[in-house]
């Protein structure tokens, strides 16, 4: 049928006033004009692509003699050795693996693979104590601490390696002298004769895993059980905070391996791009827990509700909600809470599990000492972030690594290394003599409190009450202000102490004979 009648036939039904006839007439000529039109178009294409795709008889020729001819590959791109152009002693060229690798057994870090077992340097003290002690200070860790460690992961099946490859020794040396001096691995290069892929590839691939998978869980965790709870809030209680299991703050660390158009994620305050991580530190300054990194840009509140164990476990773990703990809020009167806590600043949210220092205390009130014994208390992670960042300096240097879950990986591993530096530290001193152990200033023993509770005198200054806040953060503050009223009662009996010490020796024995 030919459009131009349709369109005719179309103009007299609508005279005639039949819509609906000339509607269906409508939509089938559009049909019909469509279907024409892709028709039209898959012909002429075919006759182009036929025209363009079809050679002539010349390309045709041209193209039948050179698939005649064979086909010749271009040779690869020869990686030159190192050594391929030397001789040795007997002017010869030199073969195999001898091309490629450096001395590394004339450098000076081979020096250190040679040491004695930790024990034979307990009954000789004084044998190859210069060089015991350079090595200490390179990879930041004693002797005795890093032959375990070579030994466990020496007799790992995982990292055993072929017979003609750098010893692993060697390997764990260099990667622990990479996390302590923070510089390049050009560097690490020059010192130790291996060349820069194999220790970049050992560390990315061998070391840093294994650290995490078999170090990481068992020194960087927090409590699973009552005992360990228990140990975990003891040093808090006896330094005037029960209830209290640890200290939890962020750490920047400077990051240059970002995109140019996402500069403004990781430029927070102080315009330097960062990635900030979250960490908790108990007493002794050890981390118990380590959140993912974020962008530098994230505040306090925002990185503590991505924290896993301040968010969740503090929070819905029974053991830790469910943990009971007194305070002593005046002269005759205890109090008990249920509920573990940690120590913050004032950047964090209002949350009953983070206990920060009472904003705009009245001066010389029982509020204002609290603050400052709080604060001289949670430095405790300020302190571990500046141990960490001096002992391992890779983490004070920008890092350019493009992969956030790396430079994660890495701070993990230093946490786990820190962490394992404090246990042989501890372990050291649970082995010596009592008269042979520095006092902790900062704590009081059960014996002292209880002697000077019962000589707590009636005019100590009581504390005010909690002033009318949001229903969120009420339990805070009555936490706050039974703390500081504990803490009254503690200062106390600490200056006390300090009053009529007489010496670290025979502290004890002056007390209880002295003013019992």
């Amino acid at each position: 049928m030919d459009v131009r009648a349709l369109v005719a036939r179309d103009a007299d039904d609508v005279a005639r006033g039949d819509e609906a006839r000339a509607r269906l007439l409508r939509k089938r000529r559009i049909v019909i004009m469509a279907v024409a039109a892709i028709v039209t178009f898959l012909i002429h294409s075919g006759i182009v692509a036929e025209r363009l795709f079809e050679p002539d008889e010349g390309v045709r020729r041209l193209l039948f003699e050179r698939r005649a001819e064979p086909v010749v590959r271009k040779p690869a791109k020869r990686r030159r050795a190192r050594y391929e152009d030397d001789v040795d002693n007997v002017t010869t060229p030199r073969v195999g693996n001898a091309k490629w690798f450096r001395a590394w057994e004339s450098s000076v870090y081979a020096d250190y693979t040679r040491l004695k077992p930790a024990d034979y340097y307990d009954e000789h003290p004084d044998s190859d104590a210069v060089l015991r002690r350079e090595f200490e200070s390179k990879v930041r860790m004693p002797l005795r601490l890093y032959q375990r460690l070579r030994d466990e992961m020496t007799s790992d099946n995982a990292m055993r390696e072929r017979d003609t490859a750098v010893p692993l020794e060697l390997k764990l040396i260099a990667s622990l002298r990479f996390l302590a001096v923070g510089s390049g691995w050009d560097a690490i290069e020059d010192a130790m004769n291996i060349s820069r892929p194999v220790l970049s590839k050992w560390f990315d691939e061998r070391f840093i895993p294994w650290m995490l998978r078999h170090k990481y869980p068992l020194h960087v965790r927090h409590a699973e059980t009552e005992e360990e709870l228990a140990a975990l809030m003891a040093p808090w209680r006896e330094a005037g905070f029960p209830g209290c299991v640890g200290c939890c703050d962020a750490t920047h660390i400077r990051y240059g391996g970002f995109e140019a158009f996402d500069k403004w994620k990781y430029c927070g305050k102080g315009g330097v791009p960062t990635l900030t991580v979250n960490c908790t530190t108990d007493f002794w300054g050890r981390f118990i827990h380590v959140s993912h990194l974020s962008p530098g840009s994230e505040n306090d509140k925002t990185l503590i509700k991505s924290d896993a164990f301040q968010s969740r476990v503090m929070v819905d773990n029974p053991l830790y909600t469910k943990a009971n703990f007194t305070l002593q809020t005046s002269h005759t009167q205890n109090e008990q809470h249920e509920g573990v806590y940690v120590l913050t600043d004032g950047g964090y949210c209002g949350w009953r599990t983070t206990v920060s220092p009472i904003a705009h205390p009245r001066p010389g009130s029982a509020e204002e000492r609290w603050n400052k014994h709080h604060e001289s208390l949670r430095k405790n992670v300020e302190c571990a972030f500046g141990i960490i960042k001096i002992r391992f300096r890779v983490l004070r240097s920008t890092i350019l690594r493009r992969d956030t879950n790396a430079v994660e990986d890495m701070f993990k591993v230093c946490a786990c290394l820190h962490n394992m530096l404090i246990d042989e530290r501890l372990a050291r001193r649970a082995q010596l003599a009592p008269d042979q152990l520095e006092r902790d200033w900062r704590r009081a023993d059960a014996e002292e409190l209880a002697h000077f509770a019962r000589r707590m005198p009636e005019e100590i200054v009581h504390v005010a009450a909690a002033a009318p806040c949001a229903e969120s953060t009420r339990e805070l503050r009555k936490l706050q202000h039974a703390l500081a009223s504990h803490n009254t009662f503690y200062m106390h009996a600490r200056a006390s102490i300090d009053a009529m010490r007489p010496g670290e020796d025979g502290l004890r024995e002056h007390i209880v004979r002295g003013m019992v």
